[in-house]
């Protein structure tokens, strides 16, 4: 019943996109790519900024690397979320996680993966509409030999704490070389 409720919401979303965009052209709240494909809104001005800021700054190892999506890992407990910014220069970890979204800020698709156990998750085929403008020899790879290109890992990561939805830490992380393991999310 929940496969269908989340099919139809999709629909519906598709269907009666408005290409809603703030002011600023910053974050696109249905927009339309080609495939006609909704996007979520962020509903977190401060986190928008963050993103925003990332986008416009980082230096990354992977920077001469034409294949790469902001994937933001997110582990929510109580009162507090923790998001953790890295380039992916991979689908793989994209198409595996099962709680995951597609957004746009300024232009550019931001994936937010939760790191939860669910049964309800979104067709690797509707990832792959998201995915295959940004990995399409990966995307042809896939759907011709059902093999999934594994990542170079970036070993930098920003991670930002809020609480209340209010920011209260952020910090980068080198998490091949942390040995404090309460800053890793996934040990959180």
């Amino acid at each position: 019943m929940l496969r269908i409720i989340l099919f139809i919401f999709i629909i519906f979303y598709s269907c009666n996109n408005k290409n809603n965009i703030d002011e600023n052209n910053t974050i696109i709240v249905a927009d339309t790519t080609a495939t006609n494909l909704p996007f979520y809104e962020i509903d977190n001005d401060v986190l928008v900024k963050e993103i925003e800021i990332f986008l416009d700054t980082a230096t990354i190892p992977l920077s001469n690397v034409k294949e790469k999506i902001l994937n933001i890992l997110v582990k929510h407990r109580n009162d507090t979320t923790i998001y953790m910014f890295s380039y992916c220069n991979s689908a793989f970890a994209i198409v595996n996680t099962p709680f995951t979204f597609f957004s746009k800020v300024k232009g550019n698709v931001v994936v937010f993966s939760y790191l939860y156990d669910s049964e309800i998750k979104l067709s690797d085929s509707i990832k792959w509409e998201y995915l295959k403008e940004t990995f399409l020899e990966q995307y042809n790879k896939y759907y011709k030999d059902g093999i999934l290109i594994p990542p170079n890992l970036n070993h930098n990561s920003y991670v930002l704490k809020f609480k209340d939805k209010k920011l209260i830490d952020k910090y980068f992380l080198d998490w091949f070389n942390e040995l404090d393991t309460n800053k890793l999310i996934w040990s959180w």
